[in-house]
């Protein structure tokens, strides 16, 4: 039981107060899509639709050509900036799979560098805390932790379903990435439009906002936890500071019992337990929101 309930803490503190579940979830998926780009039978069919995609470019090109030619107004001018851009769709379409994978390892650095900037998934990183306050919790009094226990449950749910959220999320951006990754050569083949409206770069701005979802799930996740934190209070804040601070190989009863209650909102902290639920209800429907801001991040 007591392992239990420390797995459900871990998961509570990581859920309300950091983003590291985001970061992990994410970071798994997409290593996975650096493999799917690997796998034989994904640069198979790519190779494939890379030369449908040439062949598109060029009937583009000749589309663009005659509509220019039947308006008579060509020039010099003209031919030079047709061919260039006919040249960059080629360099689009043969290089897009690089491309991509940047993209995405550019998201994902992004994402690494704002979870370490905030500095707060510390505490359950280190095992020697852990084991301090797996010793703690034997201290607490059975009636106590009968209660801790009901609170600790609900949390655990509510923070479980933020984390299925989040998987669900992370699964549904790989699969399109996937996707618009397998059909990218013909999705950039037209930029015979007029400059950062042609729908070869809103193709790959589709892409590029993909990429970006991951970090803008990490800042959700981030913004919300910087709020719990200041609802919790600051007092709820230096409970755990202090156990981050604590040494010695167990947390004493009035630590451990002060950090229940700065994760749970019980004792003192009782007002704000029902607030950081809903807080956390909250990033739940922003996280599935993610992807239309990064939309509009990228320019989509």
């Amino acid at each position: 039981m007591l392992v239990t309930l420390l797995s459900w803490i871990v998961e509570i503190y990581n859920g309300l107060f950091t983003s590291t579940s985001v970061l992990k979830t994410f970071t798994t998926y997409d290593e996975l899509f650096s493999k799917i780009m690997k796998d034989s039978r994904f640069t198979n069919i790519v190779a494939v639709i890379t030369t449908v995609g040439v062949s598109i470019m060029i009937l583009y090109f000749l589309i663009d050509m005659a509509d220019k030619a039947s308006s008579k107004n060509i020039n010099y001018e003209y031919f030079i900036k047709t061919f260039i851009k006919l040249a960059l769709a080629y360099m689009l379409i043969t290089n897009s799979m690089t491309i991509i994978q940047y993209m995405v390892s550019a998201g994902s650095a992004l994402a690494k560098e704002l979870s370490a900037a905030e500095g707060g998934n510390s505490f359950f990183a280190d095992p020697a805390k852990v084991s301090m306050l797996k010793k703690g919790l034997k201290k607490v009094g059975i009636i106590d932790s009968v209660g801790y226990l009901l609170k600790i449950l609900i949390s655990y749910l509510v923070v479980m379903v933020s984390n299925i959220s989040v998987m669900f999320i992370a699964i549904s951006r790989i699969v399109e990435l996937s996707v618009r990754a397998m059909f990218a050569p013909v999705g950039v083949a037209d930029l015979f439009g007029d400059g950062n409206h042609a729908a070869g770069i809103r193709y790959l701005k589709k892409i590029f906002a993909l990429a970006l979802q991951f970090a803008l799930a990490v800042i959700i996740t981030d913004c919300v936890a910087l709020l719990i934190q200041w609802k919790v209070g600051p007092d709820a804040v230096k409970a755990i500071s202090d156990l981050k601070a604590a040494t010695g190989n167990s947390f004493s009863k009035k630590e451990t019992i002060a950090f229940l209650d700065a994760i749970t909102g019980s004792g003192k902290f009782g007002s704000t337990w029902l607030t950081c639920l809903g807080l956390t209800v909250t990033k739940i429907g922003l996280l599935f929101k993610s992807m239309s801001i990064a939309n509009d991040v990228a320019g989509v």
